[in-house]
């Protein structure tokens, strides 16, 4: 997950298993939105799930319904290069864990807007991310887009940061202490 540095104007991104907590369909009113006075806009939405056929329904009653790209279940490999060259991805979940998508997407220099959700707030600093009220609508989510859209910014030093919080070595090494200690829990 690196930045292609390449940017596709009004380009933005979904990475979503296609379930209600994941609010897709708040994702895709704001593009909606978004789109009426960004004539060069497109959403694409990677994942799937039992919310798919009420989204593309969604999808096809909206006027930018044309531009919105919904892929289904796919590797990696086949949506990075959507994700590298998009300026901005969207996180509406209401609860979120651990958002392994916003830290690609960040390791990517593709900014992040999201709910403020929990599990995003843990992971990087609100001035990080355009970190919204979980409780935001599709005209705020929208002007979000609009005020991202005109402030790229290099997320680079971010990169970074994120890097030696996150990086393989320290996550297998989490790993393994857990692991270590519920074995020693459940075989004493």
């Amino acid at each position: 997950f690196t930045s292609s540095g390449l940017k596709n104007p009004g380009q933005w991104i979904m990475i979503n298993l296609l379930n209600k907590n994941k609010q897709v369909d708040l994702g895709i009113k704001a593009f909606d939105l978004y789109a009426q006075t960004n004539k060069n806009a497109s959403l694409h939405i990677i994942g799937d799930g039992p919310e798919r056929p009420a989204l593309e329904e969604l999808i096809q009653s909206l006027p930018s319904g044309d531009r919105i790209k919904m892929y289904g279940e796919k590797h990696v490999d086949q949506w990075l290069s959507i994700l590298q060259s998009s300026i901005g991805l969207l996180c509406m979940s209401r609860f979120e864990t651990f958002g392994v998508v916003v830290l690609e997407a960040l390791a990517c220099n593709v900014p992040v807007i999201s709910l403020d959700n929990m599990g995003i707030s843990d992971m990087v600093s609100p001035e990080d991310i355009v970190l919204l009220p979980s409780d935001s609508d599709a005209a705020s989510v929208a002007n979000a887009m609009s005020s991202l859209g005109a402030d790229q910014k290099s997320l680079s030093s971010l990169r970074e940061r994120l890097f030696s919080k996150f990086n393989y070595p320290l996550i297998a090494d989490v790993y393994m202490q857990i692991y270590q200690e519920a074995i020693k829990k459940f075989t004493h």
